[in-house]
């Protein structure tokens, strides 16, 4: 393959890797999805159509515009959920798989653990990659280049070739970091979830948030609406004391053009009386005058009778 780029399908159509190159060229994957996924993108298809293999490695090429679904998807994906860091690196595992044994993925996690490819410390990196959960893969690419790095330190030359002691010092190194980089990720797990079940909680709490300040809207609604009443009846009350005001203002306008007329019709009264009396005392007088005048004629025919009876 040097100095000839070919997808991985065109150049192990039946064969597979050796361990040291598979580890190699997967380890220059991780790379790729690290910095892809550190950009916030996810590729979505891995599989041996979208990986060049040549001389100087092994790069990721864009997907197909449609690329469908292969045996190299996450069971997720395939569920129709979108594509994710943990779907990137479950393809990875798969397409590892292929790359190491020549053989297409396993479909469960019993195929893979029956069909070994060779290697304790693949196997197990292979089937973390491949855990049915996204949870218990890989949590990120980063994660995943470090035991690659540390399975290629540990696999460099055959067991008769390196010395013991560093053999042993190795495996152990090997051991103990893999064993950190385990509490590492458990520790991020239990981070998850601890954030998992405050996000939980927040949700609850913005949910009766939610509730109340539904509670409260509703609350000011009435208010607002009894507010609205009330002003309304205020006007009615007011358009009314109008009214009133207004009968009043027109009774005591009446009232007091009742009492001008009363007072004019008294005066008129009162100055017809003293006529009517004017009247009244001239007839008196006149009536006395009268009187006079009939007491004087008779006493003029008094002393007229008796003057003749006398004669």
């Amino acid at each position: 393959m040097t100095g000839v780029t070919m997808t991985a399908a065109e150049a192990l159509p039946d064969g597979k890797m050796p361990l040291p190159m598979t580890v190699e060229h997967a380890l220059q994957l991780a790379d790729w999805l690290r910095q892809a996924h550190e950009a916030g993108r996810a590729h979505g298809a891995i599989s041996p159509a979208t990986v060049t293999l040549n001389g100087s490695g092994a790069k990721l090429i864009a997907a197909p515009e449609e690329s469908g679904i292969t045996e190299y998807t996450a069971p997720e994906v395939q569920a129709g959920e979108p594509a994710s860091p943990q779907s990137d690196i479950f393809s990875l595992g798969a397409l590892l798989y292929h790359l190491a044994t020549g053989r297409t993925p396993p479909t469960s996690a019993r195929e893979a653990a029956a069909n070994s490819c060779g290697d304790a410390g693949l196997d197990r990196i292979i089937g973390k990659c491949m855990a049915p959960d996204p949870i218990h893969r890989y949590q990120s690419a980063q994660k995943l280049a470090l035991e690659l790095r540390l399975l290629g330190v540990s696999s460099r030359g055959t067991r008769a070739e390196a010395p013991p002691r560093w053999e042993k010092v190795l495996e152990q190194l090997r051991s103990e970091t893999a064993a950190c980089l385990r509490g590492q990720e458990n520790q991020v797990e239990e981070l998850k979830r601890s954030t998992a079940e405050a996000i939980v909680a927040l949700r609850q709490e913005l949910a009766a948030s939610e509730e109340r300040a539904l509670r409260t809207d509703e609350s000011l609604r009435h208010n607002s609406e009894r507010l609205d009443q009330t002003v309304r009846e205020l006007a009615q009350a007011g358009e009314h004391f109008g009214q009133v005001s207004t009968a009043i203002d027109t009774l005591t306008r009446q009232s007091a053009e009742a009492a001008d007329a009363a007072t004019a019709s008294r005066l008129e009264l009162e100055a017809n009386m003293a006529k009517q009396h004017s009247k009244i005392e001239s007839a008196l007088s006149g009536i006395k005058q009268t009187d006079d005048l009939v007491a004087w004629v008779v006493e003029i025919l008094e002393t007229l009778q008796n003057s003749m009876m006398e004669r």
